[in-house]
């Protein structure tokens, strides 16, 4: 019998898996990234089988001695890299690491996780969960890498600790629209009630950007489907289609039609929503749209 194997990264940064892909403003404008894609986030593996994972250099400048790190939560299930490293990797280059994983005769049939973690001289992406509290209160202060501050403060809130949710709070209210939209999408993934009123005021924000995001990360939080179903007469395209993405999310099989017809919208941000609500439930066109936007991009907007 098969097993099946998930490949998802450890980093927070990025989730080989599309249906959790999120949005982004223009990439140039955010060039702290490295993109990595797997070929097939879920494979279904007899003995052994390869996975090839793609890595494109977001970064405005290159990185030098690139490699991928691949952990099965199974010893019977092991891994192994190819190539070690990529040398030089100059901006806008894609290239690509091959996973070779092997299963033990035995093994239990069951969904076995590898976790991918990518690293670089001038660069290293690692769990923020695995850090101790005292790091992630260092990286929340460094005011330096926004993104990593978002991260940290999840990690924190996570464990409970009252500066992860302070930080994620307050940048969702005061930052750019990007860097607010990433702590709102924090704040509902974490699902926590204390943060719902919140994420409700937010929906009425004057960004539009802001307000679909706080769609989104009201669905993440698991809210009641009439908050969401709010966001269906705001005047904004982008807006309406995150809460027919969030009311998908939350299990309404009413509005896949308007989704898919939103996959063709000229507007590259309303694509991106239709895709993200359609691939959280499986949706094949959903998942092609954003492998095809993660692996082509545009000049406004990308996945990551």
């Amino acid at each position: 019998m098969k097993k099946v194997v998930t490949l998802v990264a450890i980093s927070g940064l990025v989730y080989l898996s599309a249906a959790y892909a999120h949005f982004c403003n223009n990439v140039y404008k955010t060039p702290d990234r490295l993109i990595v894609k797997a070929e097939k986030p879920v494979t279904a593996v007899d003995k052994s089988e390869e996975v090839r994972v793609f890595v494109k250099n977001n970064y405005p400048k290159a990185v030098d001695n690139v490699s991928l790190s691949a952990k099965s939560d199974d010893e019977a299930v092991t891994t192994e890299v190819e190539p070690a490293k990529i040398e030089k990797m100059k901006p806008g280059d894609k290239m690509d690491f091959k996973i070779k994983i092997k299963v033990a005769d035995g093994a239990p049939a069951k969904k076995h996780k590898i976790s991918i973690g990518i690293s670089a001289d001038q660069i290293g992406f690692e769990s923020m969960d695995d850090n101790p509290v005292p790091k992630l209160h260092q990286l929340v202060d460094n005011k330096n890498n926004p993104s990593t501050q978002v991260l940290a403060a999840e990690a924190l809130a996570k464990r409970d600790d009252p500066g992860g949710f302070k930080f994620l709070q307050n940048m969702a209210q005061k930052s750019s629209p990007d860097m607010r939209s990433r702590a709102i999408r924090g704040l509902g993934r974490l699902a926590n009630k204390s943060t719902m009123p919140l994420l409700r005021e937010l929906t009425q924000d004057k960004d539009g950007y802001v307000r679909g995001n706080a769609y989104i990360a009201l669905a993440l939080a698991k809210s009641q489907t009439m908050t969401l179903q709010r966001g269906l007469s705001d005047h904004d395209p982008f807006v309406k289609t995150c809460a027919l993405a969030a009311l998908t999310y939350r299990g309404s099989k009413t509005h896949m039609k308007a989704l898919k017809t939103a996959l063709e919208d000229p507007d590259q941000y309303v694509q991106v929503a239709a895709a993200w609500g359609l691939a959280s439930v499986g949706e094949k066109e959903g998942l092609d749209a954003l492998d095809k936007a993660l692996g082509v991009g545009g000049k406004d907007c990308c996945i990551y």
